[in-house]
């Protein structure tokens, strides 16, 4: 393991341009000679170098490996620098689209870069498969463009949050509520109902998918969190009011509902394109919004709807799960439970990043 100083060297250099790197040699403000194989070599696990996807990959490379101390130390040097920005300036939402038919809702107006360019900085920590999609603003429901993800997080997402020095076990990311820090000192964690890597995360509570929002914004650069329930019925069935994310009639082959699977599916298993009748794609590419596991949400995106969630009528879940009926699939429908307490093998949820403040 290279010792700290090393690493500081090691961001410093990425954050710079990766100077004299192709001369073979580094003599750069008492950098030690010995770092180039280093920093080669760091760069060889990534292959060529790539502007800033290349820090982040080496910044949480830092993270992983000099400890909870360290990273404190790496987060003050961070800030001491100022590195070009990671991603164009977030656009603002000032148009709407008008309601149209479904076929003819506008393209995301968002640069397209952009959406790779966050899609690879989130794939350099979470494994696949992952990829954000685009909803558009509308303005009958009063939302704003945003990201989200097309699929709900995997077990093997997850398990990095669990396995990082400074995830699940950081008191940082509990914060955010004294019901969140109490409950995480006094509970242990559950594995997952269906273990396979791309199967939904499962029997994990509101609390810890908050917690996994505010880590996952700390290693990406960008605000991540749930999506509100408006939010995430929108990005399920666009703006037609349709019933399911396909169309208004139930179709057991472009989800896993009623019990057929006897469990959860992978979160890709109805990822086919349209026209395909097996696909279960929304109008909006999202995956997986209709069975295999209802997805907490928000009521609110301000911290105050989490003392109001556990003291009145708990948190939203949408989408229902794989042993729920067609009506409770329905893309409309939501149920409630406590954001704490409630830790069921049918509960997961998906990320969402705002393109608006």
């Amino acid at each position: 393991m290279q010792d700290v100083k090393e690493r500081r060297a090691l961001v410093r250099l990425a954050l710079h341009g990766c100077p004299v790197l192709e001369q073979g040699q580094i003599d750069w403000e008492g950098t030690p000679r010995s770092f180039t194989v280093s920093l080669i070599e760091a760069l060889d696990r990534y292959g060529k170098w790539n502007g800033e996807l290349t820090v982040v990959m080496l910044l949480n490379e830092c993270r992983e490996n000099i400890g909870i101390d360290g990273q404190q130390q790496i987060d003050e040097f961070i800030k001491e620098l100022t590195p070009q920005p990671t991603l164009p300036p977030m656009p603002i939402v000032t148009e709407r689209p008008i309601i149209k038919p479904l076929n003819h809702i506008e393209a995301p107006k968002t640069d397209t870069l952009m959406l790779e360019e966050m899609t690879k900085r989130t794939l350099v920590v979470l494994p696949s498969p992952f990829a954000w999609r685009e909803v558009p603003a509308e303005t009958q429901l009063n939302t704003s463009a945003f990201f989200i993800a097309k699929y709900p997080i995997t077990n093997a997402q997850f398990a990095i949050f669990e396995r990082a020095n400074d995830g699940y076990r950081n008191v940082k990311w509990w914060n955010y509520s004294r019901a969140a820090k109490e409950w995480r000192t006094s509970t242990k964690e559950e594995k997952s109902y269906s273990p396979d890597a791309e199967y939904p995360r499962t029997n994990l509570c509101w609390f810890e998918a908050i917690a996994f929002c505010g880590w996952l914004s700390s290693r990406v650069g960008f605000k991540v969190r749930l999506p509100t329930e408006t939010e995430w019925q929108y990005a399920a069935q666009g703006n037609d009011g349709r019933k399911y994310p396909w169309d208004n009639d139930f179709d057991p082959n472009r989800c896993n509902a009623g019990d057929k699977n006897g469990g959860t599916t992978p979160v890709t298993q109805y990822d086919l394109p349209l026209p395909d009748k097996r696909s279960g794609l929304s109008p909006f590419g999202v995956a997986d919004m209709a069975g295999n596991v209802s997805e907490w949400c928000l009521d609110a995106t301000s911290n105050e709807h989490i003392e109001r969630a556990i003291q009145e009528k708990g948190s939203i879940l949408c989408g229902g799960s794989y042993y729920d009926n067609q009506v409770v699939a329905c893309v409309t429908q939501r149920i409630t439970s406590h954001p704490a307490h409630s830790r069921g093998k049918r509960f997961g949820f998906r990320i969402l990043h705002p393109l608006s403040p």
